[in-house]
């Protein structure tokens, strides 16, 4: 087991979360899994660029709630001194203008939703018959399951039965843990750390913005149990998340490509959906 430093781009290639953040899902998302939108998602590789900045602002701002209410949901915690993944994504959010008392209603909306929402998986054929699954929180599973169908529906897909299309993914569980800079010079004893709490692997990772930190790959039936040893050995959890990773990528002609884009754009917009998982690699448009 070694740790190596991953490019962004092959944290893409591991994980499609938290539907929208480039930096840090889930859910998100891409969750969940456990439900932070937190995450390297391959959101922003497989989504075109939006012309006008009000729609770009909107978008991020749809995003942001997302995650900070999943993150809510997954700690329970919605004070930042007390949950370092919803502290990040409020500066992400005051980073991008979001004005403070936008920040306070997604926060106070998160608390009054409280354990009403159900966690729920719908899976789907889309276009070119691929593989999709979205991560969901609702109070109305019915209602949210037609929401998923008719998306699919006008993008050339169909919903599926439960458990028909899991087999193209494997679950894994990841925990993300802050690294200081001085604590870099000797990463093996991480390797040690990941043994001796249950986890499969460690690797060094970094945000878009340049910040490095661990991420610790575990069974997910056995998350929490490492995310509690890692706590007590006095490491600092930023996020925690079970994502579906695709056993292998299907390649897509131009027009389901197209088609896969515009389900993208649609399901962007619906406010239960947590993290969309594909077993596409699309290409970024300009």
């Amino acid at each position: 087991m070694n740790i190596t430093q991953t490019s962004v781009l092959n944290v893409f290639k591991r994980r499609l979360l938290d539907l929208y953040s480039p930096s840090f899902i889930g859910c998100a998302y891409f969750g969940t899994s456990c439900r932070v939108l937190a995450g390297h998602s391959k959101w922003s590789n497989i989504r075109h660029t939006k012309g006008a900045n009000d729609a770009k602002k909107s978008s991020m701002i749809l995003s942001i709630s997302k995650r900070i209410k999943a993150s809510i949901r997954a700690t329970g915690k919605a004070d930042p001194k007390t949950n370092s993944a919803l502290a990040r994504l409020i500066a992400e959010a005051n980073a991008h203008d979001v004005p403070n008392s936008t920040i306070d209603k997604i926060i106070k909306a998160a608390v009054l939703e409280g354990n009403k929402t159900k966690d729920v998986v719908f899976e789907g054929r889309g276009p070119g018959s691929c593989a999709i699954i979205v991560e969901c929180s609702t109070q109305h599973v019915e209602k949210t399951r037609n929401e998923i169908a008719s998306v699919l529906k006008q993008c050339g897909g169909k919903i599926a039965e439960p458990g028909s299309l899991q087999y193209f993914f494997t679950q894994a569980g990841f925990i993300d843990v802050r690294v200081k800079p001085e604590d870099m010079k000797d990463l093996d004893e991480y390797v040690d750390v990941a043994i001796e709490t249950g986890a499969e692997d460690v690797t060094l990772q970094e945000f878009e913005e340049g910040e490095k930190y661990l991420r610790f790959e575990c069974e997910p039936a056995t998350i929490m149990v490492v995310k509690s040893k890692l706590e007590k050995k006095g490491l600092e959890i930023l996020d925690h998340q079970c994502e579906y990773i695709p056993n292998s990528y299907i390649e897509l002609d131009e027009t389901d490509a197209n088609k896969m884009r515009k389900f993208f754009d649609k399901v962007e917009y619906l406010t239960s959906v947590d993290r969309v998982h594909v077993n596409v690699e699309l290409k970024e448009t300009s």
